[in-house]
């Protein structure tokens, strides 16, 4: 069995860059790298050249910049990120190299959107959420293309437009709401296009004007009705 080699890498002032240890001119063990100042600006462990269990990176004033988890030279298990305040930034999960799992990413330390992935790909819930903290979309993906329905919020997490998805693009009817709760809008669709009659409605829940689609182009005229939803005179 080879002897491990103790290496020290130094730049043109002097100072130490990086410590390892060689084994038959693989890296095994510990690397670790510094910035300038001497301060660790990352650690992670080998065995045989592959990178193995945990990797660790810091910035030059020594806060935590990421942390993860390898297995086979790949990122598998957790992963977390943080700002240059030490907020959490993010927070994965890998498998062999791929993300999957729940995902959650932040912005100032605040919850931003959470997302669910398979293999790689967006796969089960996904959820984005605004500056009140209430949720901005609700969504489920399916091998990396929106599945199901859908709903959008304001700002105060009310309820502004709830929709459909097959294979990523909009089917079936979609509804739109006024602040008060009553649908605003009835929209058909068909593989992504408007198809069959759109209806817009009062905030008093009388129809206000419809029109017929066919494959994302008018049909028909645009028809206006009365308050109380009955057609007017073209």
């Amino acid at each position: 069995m080879a002897e491990p080699v103790e290496t020290v890498e130094v730049d043109a002032k002097g100072e130490v860059t990086s410590r390892y240890t060689l084994v038959n001119g693989l890296l095994e063990g510990e690397l670790t790298q510094f910035g300038p100042g001497g301060s660790v600006s990352a650690r992670q462990h080998f065995h045989a050249g592959v990178l193995e269990g945990e990797g660790s990176e810091w910035s030059p004033a020594g806060k935590l910049v990421s942390r993860a988890q390898f297995r086979g030279g790949l990122p598998h298990g957790e992963r977390v990120a943080f700002d240059d305040a030490g907020r959490l930034e993010q927070r994965v999960q890998f498998v062999a190299g791929k993300l999957s799992g729940k995902a959650e990413f932040f912005h100032r330390g605040q919850l931003q959107t959470e997302i669910e992935f398979l293999e790689g790909q967006r796969h089960g819930r996904f959820v984005a959420y605004g500056e009140t903290g209430h949720p901005s979309l609700a969504c489920h993906y399916k091998e990396g293309e929106l599945e199901g329905e859908a709903s959008y919020f304001g700002p105060d997490g009310k309820l502004l437009r709830k929709a459909n998805y097959a294979a990523g693009e909009l089917e079936g009817e979609a509804l739109d709401y006024h602040d008060n709760g009553k649908v605003r809008e009835r929209s058909p669709y068909r593989a992504g296009k408007l198809h069959g009659e759109v209806q817009r409605y009062r905030k008093n829940g009388t129809l206000r004007e419809s029109q017929r689609f066919e494959q994302g182009q008018p049909a028909g005229p645009l028809r206006s009705h009365d308050e109380q939803g009955r057609p007017l005179p073209a």
